[in-house]
């Protein structure tokens, strides 16, 4: 991130897209134009002040392994992650799970569940939207379906398919220097 900030300073928000787009977008994302030239626009839209803000804010963050170990069991829990996400792989997915299936399995467990979608970087709503869309959609079903009291049940696994019906809990996962986990779990 120190790298990121100096180049900004020396070469301007373009020298850091060119540097970073890689890591953010698959191979394919890279390859249609339309998709690099809306992460360009939007970094240039919020500009390079915004972005130094933002890579010190993720610089700061605290690592959050023990919040994901200590969520309620009753919060349910979707991750999604991009096949080819470099800043945070699914392996660190796959760590997110490992946390949440410790958490109270004698209790009943709302549903949790991990996607991680293919032809995608870390940009997943950008690079696969209909896919993106479809994962919260079921998801969101499935929460729906074990919202009525006594139908919490079942624990991390792998979520395709499903019906939309409710509001949307979630988990955004940011990547720490060793590449483990850290999130800011919301419920809606």
């Amino acid at each position: 991130r120190k790298e990121q900030l100096q180049l900004l300073h020396a070469k301007g928000l373009d020298a850091v897209l060119d540097s970073i787009v890689p890591l953010l977008m698959s191979t394919t994302s890279r390859g249609d134009a339309s998709v690099v030239e809306s992460v360009r626009s939007m970094a240039h839209a919020v500009g390079a002040e915004a972005y130094e803000r933002q890579i010190l804010a993720c610089a700061s963050r605290a690592d959050h392994r023990a919040t994901l170990a200590a969520l309620p069991a009753a919060i349910p829990v979707l991750t999604i992650s991009g096949k080819e996400d470099k800043i945070t792989p699914p392996r660190v997915q796959q760590e997110m799970r490992q946390l949440l299936q410790s958490r109270h399995m004698d209790l009943p467990v709302a549903p949790c569940r991990a996607a991680v979608l293919e032809a995608s970087g870390h940009l997943v709503p950008l690079e696969q939207p209909l896919a993106f869309r479809r994962a919260l959609v079921a998801w969101a079903g499935e929460v729906h379906g074990h919202r009525r009291p006594g139908q919490l049940a079942g624990r991390c696994g792998t979520q395709d398919g499903g019906r939309h019906k409710s509001g949307i809990i979630g988990s955004m996962v940011h990547a720490v220097g060793d590449g483990g986990p850290r999130a800011a779990c919301a419920a809606a």
